[in-house]
């Protein structure tokens, strides 16, 4: 399932970070720029060896592929999640409601105690956050190790909304956001 890093991470102290990355662009500066891209925000949760929850907070989730559903996220090298959404296959994404944002922040301080939020399962036994807005049951079907990140691939098992009339948490500048569930555009 593992294929070839498409950028392997340097090598401490062989090259400069500009050499190895083949850019003079820093990782701050790369960061604040990438916070003007508004993002919704997801808890992505597989299970760890005992089966408790392992998750983490992330904004980067997207659809790869409509047939058949595939999506991706990305998850750095250095995560202890990491390995244990490697060992389990399987994950779930919880897209995040507006009034998420204390488990947001603390899954993303990991310190989210999971026994305190509702959770559920699918098809896969990934959990799935009960208060989120919509959420996706996938089996892993591709991992890429570019740069210090794994991009994982998903294909979708399952998917469905869980509280269809809330806004969605957003993430933009460094600050968390809302997204209305509906939005009047004006006539073109």
């Amino acid at each position: 399932m593992r294929n070839q890093p498409i950028h392997p991470p340097a090598e401490p102290g062989a090259r400069s970070e500009a050499e190895v990355r083949g850019t003079a662009v820093t990782p701050t500066e790369f960061r604040s720029v990438m916070s003007a891209y508004a993002t919704g925000v997801c808890i992505v949760c597989s299970l760890d060896e005992e089966g408790a929850p392992s998750g983490l907070t992330v904004n980067s989730f997207t659809s790869v592929s409509l047939i058949p559903p595939i999506v991706s996220l990305c998850i750095g090298l250095g995560s202890r999640a990491l390995l244990d959404f490697r060992r389990a296959g399987v994950f779930a994404v919880s897209v995040l409601a507006a009034d998420q944002v204390p488990v947001a922040q603390a899954c993303a301080a990991r310190a989210l105690d999971w026994d305190t939020v509702a959770q559920t399962t699918w098809e896969t036994g990934a959990p799935i956050l009960s208060q989120a807005v919509a959420a996706l049951d996938c089996r892993i079907v591709a991992d890429h190790e570019a740069g210090d990140h794994a991009i994982i691939l998903g294909q979708v098992a399952k998917v469905g909304w869980l509280r269809r009339d809330v806004a969605a948490l957003t993430y933009h500048l460094g600050r968390y956001g809302s997204a209305p569930p509906e939005v009047d555009l004006p006539d073109a």
